[in-house]
């Protein structure tokens, strides 16, 4: 009886821990449009054949955070002008945005857009993207960009 009552038990409690009532974090934003805007300046580049490693660096704003600090390290095509970006935004309270970008340079700027594809904290579920568009980097490297889309986290 001990056995068949310890069995009942512990199934019990195994029953209990997988209720469906418990909630899920609520989302902060579902497919809400956003802006955000960089200032970045180029902190490194390596001609590698036909190509040029960047990094840049540097800080602005998403609508839904008001300091956002960017590192994006890409790949520049010399032969087309097209870029492959891997991004991190890293928000005020320290969470991180991970995303991908793909831009095109142009002769009076550069446009492109941004896939969200994962992140920390309040961002650990973060979708969405946005379509961007900036100026090149001047003689000092610097140069800024403005993003509009949509973002569910």
């Amino acid at each position: 009886m001990k056995k068949l009552m310890i069995a009942l038990i512990s199934s019990g409690l195994l029953i209990g821990s997988c209720s469906s009532d418990e909630k899920l974090p609520a989302l902060e934003m579902e497919n809400q449009p956003f802006i955000g805007t960089m200032n970045y300046v180029v902190t490194s580049q390596t001609v590698v054949g036909n190509t040029v490693k960047v990094v840049v660096e540097g800080a602005g704003s998403f609508s839904f955070d008001p300091d956002v600090k960017l590192y994006d390290a890409f790949t520049f095509n010399l032969s087309n002008g097209s870029a492959s970006h891997v991004v991190t935004y890293t928000a005020t309270n320290g969470d991180k945005i991970f995303a991908e970008m793909v831009t095109q340079a142009g002769e009076t700027g550069v446009e492109g857009s941004t896939l969200f594809t994962g992140g920390t904290g309040r961002f650990a579920k973060i979708t969405g993207g946005s379509k961007n568009l900036g100026t090149q980097p001047d003689k000092n490297g610097a140069g800024n960009w403005k993003e509009t889309g949509k973002i569910t986290f």
